[in-house]
């Protein structure tokens, strides 16, 4: 999928915080732009991805650090993630972990749809594909 798809995707994670109906004194557009950097995040590890402009080069370091929808695309990652943000910030902004983990999920969500699949449960070596092949977009 493009990056464009995967921000716009991502964004819609913000919608949680509405349809949960959470008082946060954050501003609605915070949880947008939280949940299109998420949906952007899982491609961290591709040497061309729109997360690298979008970061101004400072996430360098995880390009080619992985291969292509291996360890970013994984559950593990998604587990990992939610942990590390929940401790990071949980305790003060709890919204801001959810949108983040449905930001990366979708990510992970839509590439499941993809010809190439993604490798859910890494480090096991097969990719997993939500639709067979033959239903699979390029």
């Amino acid at each position: 999928m493009r990056g464009l798809t995967h921000l716009i995707i991502g964004a819609n994670a913000a919608w949680v915080v509405r349809v949960l109906g959470v008082d946060t004194a954050l501003p609605g557009v915070v949880f947008l732009v939280i949940g299109a950097v998420a949906g952007l995040l899982p491609d961290i590890d591709a040497r061309n991805a729109r997360i690298h402009s979008v970061a101004g080069g400072a996430l360098g370091m995880f390009r080619g650090a992985f291969r292509h929808r291996e360890f970013f695309h994984s559950i593990l990652a998604l587990a990992l993630l939610g942990v590390g943000m929940w401790f990071a910030v949980g305790a003060e902004h709890p919204m801001i972990p959810l949108v983040v983990v449905l930001g990366f999920a979708s990510h992970l969500i839509i590439d499941g749809f993809n010809f190439a699949g993604a490798r859910y449960f890494f480090p096991l070596r097969a990719k997993q594909h939500i639709v067979p092949k033959w239903m699979a977009s390029r």
